[in-house]
């Protein structure tokens, strides 16, 4: 009989610079019957939370006992949907697979090229099967993706979905200090930012400055004032 072990990793949205899977995606019933289960278990234990899957984010190991070795395969959850239809069928196309997922065709096949190139499937005329005479020295075989190219549009978004879950992480940890110290000047303000992030990712004074100007003009924070022309450092007050 079949059989899934599952490990799932729970990340907060917001603090993970993950952008969302741009196409769909239905993982064969198995898999699919496993994620109903621990969603199940989740939610019945924190209510108001919902879970998205990134399946362009899962790895999944597949015990392959179709050649005179047993093999362990290490695959994307696309390539993993593509080895598991083997168990009913003899031969598949991209179209197939494509159908099966709600995939992109472009995306079925790369994950069947991919297979191809680790020489567990072979392919003629468009149509993908079982390898036979497949062999690894090793018995842990790690698939490599197949090189996907990205458009221009693809790199902006994805760099803006960045730059937007860095300056929602850095208003948190500005709101975070400034509710601890009430008052502060800027520049000690802009040092102890810099160390929380330290651990997350390299935050750009200006991308800081950004963030204090987006929370005081929603009036988290205020200006202290200051006499004209003063030498004085600016100082921040805590206003929420």
């Amino acid at each position: 009989a079949d059989q899934v072990d599952t490990s799932v990793l729970v990340l907060t949205a917001g603090a993970w610079p993950i952008g969302m899977p741009k196409s769909a995606f239905a993982p064969p019933e198995i898999i699919a019957q496993a994620h109903r289960q621990f969603a199940a278990y989740y939610t019945a234990r924190h209510s108001g939370r919902r879970l998205t899957w990134l399946f362009n984010m899962c790895k999944g190991d597949v015990r392959a006992l179709c050649w005179k070795r047993r093999y362990e395969l290490i695959c994307s959850a696309h390539q993993l949907a593509a080895l598991l239809m083997f168990n009913s069928a003899d031969s598949l196309t991209a179209d197939a697979l494509a159908a099966a997922t709600q995939l992109p065709p472009s995306e079925a096949e790369a994950a069947l090229v991919a297979l191809g190139r680790a020489h567990v499937l072979k392919r003629r005329n468009g149509v993908y099967s079982v390898n036979t005479v497949f062999s690894s020295k090793r018995l842990r075989v790690r698939i490599g993706a197949s090189p996907a190219a990205v458009s221009p549009s693809e790199a902006a978004d994805a760099r803006t979905a960045v730059t937007v879950d860095r300056s929602l992480f850095l208003q948190a940890a500005i709101v975070r200090v400034m509710k601890a110290r009430r008052t502060l000047a800027l520049q000690q303000l802009v040092a102890q930012v810099l160390e929380l992030a330290a651990e997350r990712f390299r935050a750009p004074v200006s991308l800081i400055h950004k963030a204090v100007a987006h929370l005081v003009d929603k009036e988290f924070l205020e200006q202290v004032e200051r006499e004209e022309n003063s030498d004085e450092p600016l100082v921040l007050k805590y206003l929420a």
